[in-house]
């Protein structure tokens, strides 16, 4: 649930996802998984900011049924 702060007129909800995909190939090689949840969190802002946009909750999750504790760890870590 998010509310909408009180006083916002005609609110427009903005709303953006973006998946691992080859941020996690790159991390698999480099075996360096503290960056990958920092940029997954970093495109979402930007994505909503050139809209014109502005903040009012975060919402993401983690999937990766073909890493380790290590690595998943490590990305969530890197948050």
């Amino acid at each position: 649930m998010v509310r909408v702060p009180a006083g916002m007129r005609k609110p427009v909800l903005v709303m953006s996802t973006d998946g691992v995909g080859t941020k996690v190939l790159v991390a698999l090689q480099a075996r360096r998984y503290d960056t990958v949840g920092e940029d997954l969190v970093n495109h979402s802002v930007n994505d909503i900011l050139v809209h014109g946009a502005r903040g009012i909750a975060f919402m993401d999750y983690v999937a990766g049924a073909g890493l380790g504790v290590d690595e998943l760890a490590g990305i969530v870590d890197g948050v």
